[in-house]
């Protein structure tokens, strides 16, 4: 993977990305709500790696791209729980420690160059 490009740093406390662009996989499970659930808890949970950060950032911008416009309440909360989940792998992938509730395996240590917010901006 390609690291995502980096927007702007606004400040010492706060540094902004946009969402990288992934390949969209040929072969993904169905979108729906227990396997969004699934996902996150099982790859993006308490404990996680660069692996299962990848796959699942991966699966989640495949998702993406298969949503289609909203037009009603479900719709519009599936696709949004798909946007924060997205966000929330990308900016776990990006910070190379453990913090908090949050181990990486990959990165058992905290750092505190992490000692900040990331910031996901639109790319326009």
């Amino acid at each position: 993977m390609t690291p995502p490009r980096r927007y702007k740093e606004r400040s010492d406390e706060a540094n902004s990305y946009c969402l990288p662009d992934r390949e969209v996989l040929p072969k993904v499970p169905q979108l729906n709500l227990p396997n969004l659930q699934s996902l996150m808890w099982d790859k993006v949970g308490i404990i996680r790696s660069v692996e299962g950060l990848e796959e699942a950032a991966d699966i989640l911008a495949t998702w993406e791209s298969l949503l289609s416009q909203p037009n009603d309440r479900p719709s519009y909360e599936l696709n949004n729980l798909v946007l924060c989940a997205r966000l929330v792998t990308e900016a776990a992938l990006l910070r190379k420690e453990s913090r908090g509730a949050h181990f990486r395996t990959d990165f058992p240590q905290t750092s505190p160059e992490w000692q900040r917010h990331i910031v996901f901006r639109k790319n326009l």
